[in-house]
């Protein structure tokens, strides 16, 4: 594991909306991408992640790759989806585009 997947990989930085109802909380790796929710990724980043409209942003990456992993919080109404860290990177150029 290479030294940025670990420290994405460091849960105990990242918010959690308590009980998890499936999927797993915080980034994942599988078959060697670590996929990570935009929350935490702006976080990750030092960013606020609520000064942008995740939502909205992650609709847009659900049209731009359909490889992501999803996990949901029993007190949320909503499901996470987890995008690939490499593509997160590429489109991080666009999320001025989603803000809050």
């Amino acid at each position: 594991m290479n030294l940025e997947f670990e420290r994405i990989t460091d849960k105990k930085n990242y918010y959690s909306a308590g009980t998890i109802e499936y999927g797993i909380h915080g980034p994942e790796i599988s078959n060697n991408i670590l996929y990570i929710s935009i929350f935490h990724y702006l976080e990750y980043l030092t960013l606020n992640p609520r000064a942008y409209n995740t939502f909205s942003l992650g609709n847009y990456l659900t049209k731009v790759s359909s490889n992501y992993k999803v996990c949901k919080y029993e007190s949320q109404s909503f499901r996470i989806n987890k995008f690939d860290l490499e593509l997160l990177k590429k489109e991080r150029g666009n999320f001025e585009k989603h803000t809050a």
